[in-house]
């Protein structure tokens, strides 16, 4: 299996920073995120609309795939897809930072009997960490044609065997929310900042 990595906080007005590059004790996102996908997944595909930014990480196993959509993450996922040569593809942000091997491991072992497979909470949903079949490719084209650019509107057809991985699920492997701590607002990296100083170590 591969692993498609959303790469397109490239600037983000909230935070004032490039969050690829945001440093976490000493190490950019992107390459803390990069270590824990590349012992797992086969080939690893960073989309992002700065491809020069990222040319360091590049090798036989990363490959760089420029965002010529621009139209959120479901043209990243489109991408990736469309890139990948293997028929299941998980996919991730490059700023859950805190995410669990073992749970990706346990979702990537899971009987490939689906089209989607995500992680859903009482709290939220994660698109955005979960596994996309190519089944899905010409509907995501089609729906960037219409101008639907939500990845929720791809979760909510009937025409895609959809499984769920549970809070349950998740809890064996560590907090939920701590696991899907991302990194979108000052606030946000504040609260990084604490953790890194060892201010706290709890959820935000």
């Amino acid at each position: 299996m591969n692993c498609i990595l959303l790469a397109k906080g490239e600037k983000s007005l909230r935070l004032g920073k490039i969050k690829p590059f945001i440093l976490f004790h000493e190490k950019p996102l992107i390459e803390i995120i990069l270590e824990k996908t590349t012992e797992l997944f086969e080939n690893i595909y960073i989309v992002t609309t700065k491809k020069e930014k990222f040319k360091m990480y590049e090798n036989e196993k990363v490959f760089l795939i420029e965002d010529n959509i621009k139209c959120g993450p479901l043209g990243g996922i489109l991408l990736g897809l469309k890139h990948s040569n293997s028929y299941y593809n998980f996919v991730l942000p490059i700023d859950l930072l805190f995410i669990n091997n073992n749970l990706l491991k346990y979702m990537e072992e899971k009987k490939k009997d689906y089209d989607i497979l995500y992680v859903k909470t009482k709290d939220f949903i994660q698109p955005l960490c979960g596994i996309y079949s190519k089944k899905v490719l010409k509907y995501i084209e089609q729906n960037i044609k219409k101008g639907q650019y939500k990845v929720k509107s791809i979760l909510q057809s009937e025409r895609f065997n959809i499984k769920i991985i549970t809070e349950k699920e998740i809890e064996k492997f560590g907090n939920p929310m701590d696991m899907f701590f991302n990194l979108n607002t000052k606030e946000d990296l504040n609260w990084l900042k604490e953790i890194e100083n060892g201010i706290t170590s709890g959820s935000n």
